[in-house]
């Protein structure tokens, strides 16, 4: 058999030649994330990312992304999604109030009954004109609108109790692995069926006016728990530090050194949400002109509310959106963990565990491996959580081309711009690009989400770096932040 002899033009012969001896960018890409890595100094850190195109899919960059690493607050990606697949954005919270009475001359004679659905959005936060602050907001706004909108009803008395039915969920109300020494903070706040101010109340710690030993403490809402204060004033040689621990249910000490320049604030969990709403909500009441002869009691997980019970007003939460907004912004554990109960397909005693189960369904019908994942809590705080790079992607992937994509990109923060990514990225080519979810435990930092190339290309990417203790580096955030700045600094070329 004679070969044919086959003629190249010359300009296309240049072409592949040219082709062919051009650099692979993505191996210059690896290089300097490698560079990164060297100059940082892991030590005995771990270190695993993946970096992917959306476009085709086309893998940039991985390392280690097979491997479990501990993922905190990216967690809250994960519930996040699921969320939106299940329940979808249109979903809102119902709580309503009704009776087992009538109402005679302006009596309800009979029980005030609550009962929830779990909305953990009632509260200062969305009364804020910062909802980043919450400190700003008015925690008792919609209960004085229930209360008015009972009075239009002719209610100015209740003969009996005000009463809880927050059987809407089951214990526990903290998830699997959470540390016993953050149970006092309100980013460890319990979770139930009726949450009032996302189960917490504001420590406001004025400066010192006078000369005075001990510092001064303000709670709000007053009485929410009793403070036990063992603080004093930090010196010029101190560095202000609070410590709070549960002494017992409702009793919380405070100890450590705090700040003489300007009021500190903190926010501390309060045990028992249902007792804690009813006794915020019958304050409201008696403060609006509605008389509460009886006294507060919930109803046991155990017993159903009668059929029979008469709505006097229903109270819809803000869509998913919000919610999802808050949650993935300020990272709002409660968020996520009201969310993962709310996944139960039970129609009541909602668990984390049942929760837990859809979410492990869902990631295994958009492709995650049985084998990528250990799905603990809903907001990461767990350390029995365990996630891949590769599984991250896979989400973030599956999230970009559903119909609900590009608000989950409106829910993420902005680097250098807002939520927990304000104050990073900023003077680089991440700021106001990088949409990535932040997440923070002890010795564990990570960064997942999307951002633009300078060609304009839109990558997915997850970063996650465990074991890293303070002394290797100052800000064990600033690794993930400079690779991202590489990745909006890349160009194919």
């Amino acid at each position: 058999m004679k070969h044919r002899r086959v003629l190249v033009p010359a300009l296309l012969l240049c072409l592949v030649v040219s082709v062919a001896a051009a650099p692979d960018t993505s191996e210059r890409l690896s290089e300097q994330i490698e560079a990164v890595l060297q100059k940082h100094q892991l030590g005995r850190a771990f270190f695993g990312a993946k970096v992917v195109w959306l476009q085709n899919g086309q893998v940039l960059y991985a390392r280690n992304s097979s491997s479990y690493f501990m993922p905190a607050s990216n967690m809250k990606l994960v519930t996040a999604v699921a969320a939106a697949e299940i329940l979808g954005l249109d979903y809102r919270f119902e709580t309503i109030l009704g009776t087992n009475g009538t109402i005679v001359d302006g009596a309800l004679e009979g029980d005030l009954i609550v009962v929830g659905s779990g909305d953990p959005t009632i509260g200062a936060r969305l009364n804020s004109p910062d909802w980043e602050k919450v400190e700003e907001g008015d925690p008792f706004a919609i209960f004085r609108q229930w209360s008015e909108q009972l009075k239009s009803r002719g209610i100015k008395r209740v003969t009996g109790d005000l009463v809880a039915d927050a059987t809407v969920f089951a214990g526990p109300e903290r998830g699997a692995g959470w540390a016993w020494d953050d149970v006092a903070w309100g980013y460890c706040a319990p979770v139930s069926g009726l949450q009032f101010n996302e189960n917490t109340a504001l420590l406001r710690i004025p400066p010192p006016t006078a000369p005075v030993f001990a510092p001064a403490v303000e709670l709000i809402p007053s009485g929410a728990l009793r403070l036990v204060n063992l603080l004093s004033y930090a010196g010029k040689e101190d560095q202000p530090e609070v410590d709070a621990t549960v002494l017992a249910p409702g009793v919380i000490e405070l100890k450590g050194k705090v700040r003489t320049d300007r009021t500190s604030l903190y926010s501390l969990a309060v045990s028992a949400p249902p007792e804690y709403f009813l006794v915020m909500l019958k304050q409201t009441l008696t403060q609006s002109g509605i008389q509460v002869d009886g006294g507060t009691r919930v109803i046991p997980e155990s017993t159903a509310v009668p059929q029979s019970l008469q709505s006097l007003l229903t109270f819809d939460s803000p869509d998913l959106r919000t919610v999802l907004k808050i949650m993935l912004k300020v990272s709002q554990n409660l968020y996520a963990e009201t969310l993962l109960k709310v996944l139960s397909p039970a129609r009541k005693g909602k668990t984390f565990e049942d929760g837990s189960d859809q979410v492990r369904q869902f990631l295994c019908g958009i492709g995650v491996p049985e084998d990528g994942f250990v799905v603990a809590d809903g907001s990461g705080l767990s350390r029995y959580n365990l996630l891949t790079p590769d599984t991250l992607v896979t989400l973030l992937e599956h999230a970009y081309r559903s119909s609900y994509g590009p608000d989950l990109m409106e829910f993420l923060p902005i680097g250098g711009v807002d939520g927990t990514l304000r104050q990073r990225m900023q003077a680089s080519a991440a700021t106001a690009n990088a949409r990535a979810k932040t997440g923070t435990l002890m010795y564990v930092r990570c960064l997942s989400g999307y951002i633009d190339t300078r060609d304009g290309e839109r990558l997915a990417f997850s970063l996650m770096l465990n074991h890293a203790p303070r002394q290797l580096m100052e800000k064990p955030e600033s690794v993930l932040d400079e690779i991202a700045a590489l990745l909006a600094e890349y160009r194919r070329e």
